[in-house]
């Protein structure tokens, strides 16, 4: 599910993402031919007959593997700003249409904002097209190993098989790992909106040191699951890197002795190993793919909460308002935020048009709570309020707004 919402994401983007593609294969698929390439060299040398030609065959291969693997990481950089610049967009517009009810924590939505849609920025740029040439190039890899020698193939592949299981156990673990690294990261924005957003208050209570103790708790436990995260990262890598190891030993020793024995040629040898080695590369490029796709998905799952939360209901009809100073009546109101514990319980009055009046009362009386639902930021439990004779809920959320005024204290 989510790796389909993160597909949602990039689609719009699968031309600049084929683009980026190819030229990261093509890119790939000239660093393949590099090893034939050195094998030619070595031959034309044993065989007393070396040219400028192997050598420019060569040099060629390699200059022109990385100008197209440079061109394009930069298409897939520019691909990956337009998918995070649409994932932003789009929670932006969502947040501000948010019944107001479900804005308890705005802090976290900051951090889902702006640090979770960074994670896709390299998931978008990356994982896919990374994973994919990744595959691609090993196929090709294997094939051209196929070639060149099946028994030193199947010592490689075996090596690979077991020591990369390994990587396979990590994966789920890094992802488990980044989403509650990247929750608590939200925990401490959240604490910090809050904090500040009292700053006075808890100065003149002088519960500094209280507040500062619950923000660094949530710096711990943010600590501990990247640490978490950062070990099952580094297995991972490790993994990658001393199958490769170990595939070489187990292929030199082998390949020494058939070369010894007569029944191997030095130059199949040395390409051999420079194609073990070419491996190296996109290996490490799936692991990295796959330990950032993990990290993206936890992102993707915290950017779709935020994209499932309510929004406010803009039904009602298009009334129309006069102008001019109109009439309030609240009827046998009721209304709590949480269960059983009724902040309004069957209020009623009303209010003259033109009228000035005061609402005035203990903290927590329900003074905000009657303009709240006034202007409709919440719905009452049971009863009704009118402006000018007419329920509030068949009003559109525009004109009712349109001709309310709130100033802050």
């Amino acid at each position: 599910m989510h790796l389909r919402t993160l597909w949602s994401y990039i689609r719009p983007h699968w031309r600049l993402m084929l683009l980026g593609g190819i030229l990261g294969l093509a890119g790939n698929a000239a660093s393949l031919a590099q090893p034939l390439a050195a094998k030619w060299v070595i031959d034309s040398v044993g065989e007393g007959a070396f040219g400028a030609a192997p050598l420019v065959a060569l040099t060629g291969l390699v200059v022109l593997g990385g100008v197209l693997a440079a061109a394009g990481a930069y298409v897939l950089e520019r691909m990956s700003a337009w998918v995070v610049h649409g994932v932003r967009a789009g929670m932006v517009r969502h947040i501000l249409r948010l019944r107001v009810g479900v804005l308890d924590r705005p802090g976290d939505l900051i951090s889902r904002v702006t640090a979770d849609t960074t994670l896709l920025s390299r998931v978008a740029s990356r994982s896919f097209v990374d994973a994919g040439n990744s595959v691609l190039m090993l196929a090709g890899g294997i094939a051209l190993m196929a070639y060149l020698d099946l028994l030193l193939l199947g010592v490689t592949l075996l090596v690979f098989t077991l020591i990369l299981a390994v990587a396979g156990v990590a994966m789920p673990r890094i992802a488990r790992a980044q989403e509650r690294a990247q929750s608590a990261v939200g925990e401490i924005g959240s604490g910090l909106e809050r904090v500040l957003g009292a700053f006075r208050t808890i100065k003149a209570n002088g519960v500094e040191g209280r507040e500062s103790r619950r923000l660094v708790r949530a710096t711990d436990t943010a600590r501990d699951h990247v640490v978490t995260s950062a070990k099952w990262t580094a297995l991972a890598r490790v993994a990658a890197g001393l199958a490769t190891q170990v595939a070489f030993l187990s292929v030199l020793g082998i390949g020494g002795v058939r070369v010894a024995a007569g029944d191997l040629e030095v130059s199949t040898l040395v390409a051999f190993l420079l194609y073990l080695f070419s491996l190296t590369q996109p290996i490490g490029m799936l692991v990295q793919g796959l330990t950032d796709l993990q990290s993206g998905l936890a992102a993707v799952r915290r950017v779709r909460h935020v994209e499932e939360l309510p929004q406010e209901k803009a039904e009602g009809t298009n009334t129309p308002w006069a102008k001019g100073p109109a009439s309030l009546e609240m009827e046998e109101v009721s209304f709590s935020y949480t269960p059983n514990e009724p902040v309004l319980d069957r209020v009623g009055f009303q209010v003259g048009a033109g009228s000035t009046v005061a609402l005035v009362g203990e903290s927590g009386g329900g003074k905000t709570t009657i303009f709240s639902l006034v202007e409709r930021f919440y719905e009452p439990d049971a009863g009704r309020l009118l402006l000018d004779g007419v329920d509030l809920r068949e009003w559109s959320l525009e004109d009712l707004r349109a001709c309310l005024r709130r100033v802050r204290k």
